[in-house]
């Protein structure tokens, strides 16, 4: 009697632990439920659904794509260079030895400021043809006055006049040669024999500002394909920055700007002076100069300056702008997560588009959403996690 209820009470044990090992098994499947699945359509994109309860503003966020303005304002890095007439490599126009330097790197010079003293045994020669020049000029003066006299005398030809008048005017034209090649390399014409033979010139500057650098040594030859020194106007600098290609169609000269030198908190106003009207192949931007008005502290040659250029908006808004949150990187390329079927579904389609010009908030998309399509603008990483473990866009 006993064994028949040792058995029954096996049953019932057995029966329990197949009762928990199945309602245990149920557990788990329940709370591992995936939230959200992807998959390829056939013959269509991919797609990723997830839980409808993640439609909400802690998770996901859709809203609908819209045409707008993307910003009033472009911002660039630049660098801070020389105007045209604000600076200058000083050299020489004659071959010679520096004799003395008479200014240091870091001084203030202003234009015609002798910078140096070099020894050119060249000039002693233009002043010497010089002095040829003039006492050329002298004798032909006398000689075509004496065949004037002649003339009116009848003692002489014509031709012999005008011969001497021609002499009279080579010799002109050599004498302005002469103290024309003087000017130029800054040696003082001499008024006599006496002065003559000066082998001292004066390096000057040509402009107002500031020894930059300085490659001139006492002792030191050089020719006229050396430079000497470098002066920056620290009053005439501009900005060369690089702005994105899509930004240049609405950019204008004249525009206005704001340059801040880097390292400092000075805000300086501006204004773009030319477009350099060519794309960089690998940055895809394009050259734009800007004069910076001054004073504006910490801008120095060479510096970088962060810019903000206005842009111009006469045509309207034609774009559908996103925020660059709804952009996601699927196997190298630009994706968003399109709403498929109803608002209240979480069905997503992964499509690839096209970007633009963005403003650092948001970014244009030029191809690949239509206007009024619901895009994922928050949580679009969730997706992209959910896409790549189904494979979409590459391992």
């Amino acid at each position: 009697m006993k064994r028949p209820m040792i058995l029954v009470a096996s049953a019932a044990m057995a029966s329990i632990a197949a009762f928990t090992s199945c309602k245990r098994g149920d557990e788990k499947t329940v709370a591992d439920a995936p939230v959200a699945s992807a998959r390829a359509e056939k013959g269509g994109a991919p797609v990723v659904t997830v839980d409808p309860g993640l439609l909400r503003p802690d998770r996901i966020v859709v809203q609908p794509a819209l045409k707008r303005a993307l910003s009033d304002q472009v911002a660039a890095s630049g660098i801070v260079v020389p105007s045209v007439d604000g600076e200058a490599r000083v050299g020489s126009l004659v071959s010679g030895r520096i004799a003395a330097i008479l200014v240091r790197e870091g001084d203030r010079v202003n234009k015609g400021q002798i910078l140096a003293w070099m020894d050119a045994p060249e000039a002693a020669r233009m002043q010497g043809d010089y002095l040829r020049a003039r006492a050329r000029l002298w004798r032909a003066d006398l000689a075509a006055e004496r065949e004037r006299k002649l003339w009116e005398n009848k003692a002489t030809s014509e031709r012999e006049l005008r011969e001497a008048e021609g002499e009279v005017r080579a010799a002109r034209a050599d004498l302005e040669a002469a103290r024309s090649m003087l000017a130029t390399v800054r040696v003082p014409a001499p008024k006599d024999d006496a002065t003559a033979g000066t082998s001292r010139i004066g390096i000057t500057s040509p402009i107002d500002g500031i020894v930059a650098e300085r490659w001139a040594v006492v002792g030191g030859y050089y020719d006229p394909q050396s430079a000497l020194f470098d002066i920056v106007d620290p009053a005439r600098l501009s900005v060369r920055a690089d702005v994105p290609e899509v930004a240049v169609r609405r950019l204008q000269n004249g525009a206005a700007a704001r340059v801040v030198p880097r390292g400092s908190t000075a805000r300086c106003s501006a204004r773009v002076s030319a477009r350099l009207e060519r794309i960089d192949p690998a940055k895809r931007t394009m050259g734009v100069m800007l004069v910076v008005d001054p004073p504006c502290d910490g801008l120095s040659s060479g510096g970088f300056a962060d810019v903000v250029v206005d842009l111009d908006h006469s045509g309207g808004p034609t774009q559908i702008v996103v925020p660059r949150s709804a952009v996601v990187d699927l196997d190298g390329t630009p994706s968003v997560f399109v709403q498929s079927g109803p608002k209240e579904g979480g069905r997503f389609e992964v499509r690839p588009v096209r970007t633009g010009f963005s403003d650092g908030a948001d970014i244009v998309i030029e191809e690949g959403v239509r206007e009024g399509e619901g895009v994922v603008v928050a949580g679009a990483f969730l997706l992209k996690g959910e896409a790549l473990r189904a494979g979409v866009g590459g391992e």
